[in-house]
């Protein structure tokens, strides 16, 4: 997408590469990174880490507690999240209204940039993941934020059952269905979207994840992961160009890599 951009704007000099960082090792590799990039991207499982090494966050990442694009300059380091606002673009671009009631299935640093964007739009959101501890922490997060109405629900067929029925808007937040674990849904065994939700799944590959074939077969609307992937990788770039970035040029760009991808998948 990015190198894309570059291309569709005359920027030659520009590049976008993977940098592979082991778990903990971020905080090693800070001045190193920040000696040779102009920003970078971060992804799991750093964006909580970097929201510590940054000399400054933006009011959207100190709420999230969490990072996925740093700019760089002689003055020092700026960490934003480009996820809650790219969530929010892509759930607009699909046409759907603001939500009143949100489940939001996670409890890692995108649940929680989806989570606070969603309470900035006055919707109730409630947490639920397999880690109670550190889904309690991310409420309790969001709640000092004053943003809104926020709870957790244990991931439990028993509390999520009522939760889906009465939420306008499902999020997967979590890696479930992802190619580390491609047979897996988010949801308890037993339990599927209810027809009345909304279901948006932040995985992008592969694109129709088990949780959204079983939304198909509820008859919910479904949003696919790479519509946010897009709509917060044109934030980063225009963070780190200052240039308005060519969305369109980006999303073809990701749906022919997705496409590759998919056709090399078993």
């Amino acid at each position: 997408m990015h190198r894309a951009a570059f291309e569709c704007l005359g920027l030659a000099s520009w590049s976008y590469s993977k940098i592979a960082v082991r778990r903990g090792a971020l905080p090693d590799r800070w001045k190193e990174l920040a000696a040779t990039h102009v920003g970078i991207n971060v992804t799991a499982p750093h964006k909580e880490v970097a929201a510590r090494l940054v000399d400054e966050l933006t009011p959207a990442a100190a709420v999230a507690g969490s990072v996925n694009t740093v700019v760089f300059s002689s003055e020092g380091s700026i960490g934003a999240t480009t996820d809650g606002p790219g969530f929010l673009k892509a759930l607009a671009r699909a046409g759907i209204p603001n939500p009143r009631r949100a489940l939001v299935l996670g409890t890692g640093g995108a649940a929680r940039a989806i989570g606070a964007a969603l309470l900035e739009r006055g919707t109730t959101v409630t947490i639920s993941g397999r880690n109670a501890s550190a889904g309690k922490l991310v409420v309790a997060a969001l709640s000092a934020a004053g943003s809104g109405q926020v709870a957790f629900a244990p991931m439990a067929a028993a509390a999520l059952a009522p939760l889906l029925a009465g939420a306008d808007l499902l999020v997967n937040a979590t890696t479930a269905g992802s190619l580390s674990s491609p047979d897996e849904s988010p949801l308890p065994p037993g339990l599927a979207p209810s027809r009345g939700n909304v279901v948006f799944d932040a995985v992008y590959l592969p694109q129709m994840t088990p949780l959204l074939k079983l939304a198909n077969d509820s008859g919910c609307v479904t949003v696919f992961g790479l519509e946010m992937l897009v709509e917060q990788a044109a934030l980063s770039f225009a963070l780190w160009t200052g240039l308005e970035a060519p969305l369109e040029v980006m999303r073809r760009a990701a749906q022919m890599a997705l496409f590759s991808e998919e056709a090399l998948l078993p």
